[in-house]
């Protein structure tokens, strides 16, 4: 018997990189009710926000560190501070940076993810 995993969890990618949110949605297509994407930090702080009042967290947040307006570090504050308000637990945050290659990161991460999701259906 085989089991989807990914099913069970809610991520968000957060980029500035359209090509990283690009790649990103491409190979994560299958999982699409899975994963959120957002562009910035105020963009993926508002997204927590929201799906917070709806009773429901994301399990996990992968967030580039270095981007316009609200980078991953002031997001990721954002979030903490709100989770602490609202007694919310804690959603694990992996902030990454790919300095010469933006996005290269959370494509190899969820390439990898998704390639283990395979061998396991």
């Amino acid at each position: 018997m085989s089991h989807n995993y990914l099913e069970c969890f809610t991520i968000l990618a957060v980029d500035d990189s359209n090509f990283a949110l690009d790649a990103l949605k491409s190979i994560t297509t299958p999982y699409k009710k899975q994963f959120e994407f957002a562009k910035d930090g105020f963009e993926a702080f508002n997204k927590f926000q929201h799906l917070s009042k709806q009773g429901q967290l994301y399990h996990l947040i992968l967030i580039d560190l270095m981007m316009p307006n609200c980078d991953g570090i002031q997001a990721t504050q954002l979030i903490r501070k709100y989770e602490q308000e609202h007694s919310c637990p804690s959603t694990f945050i992996c902030g990454l940076s790919a300095l010469e290659n933006p996005g290269i990161i959370f494509f190899n991460f969820l390439a990898n993810l998704l390639k283990k999701q395979r061998k396991n259906v």
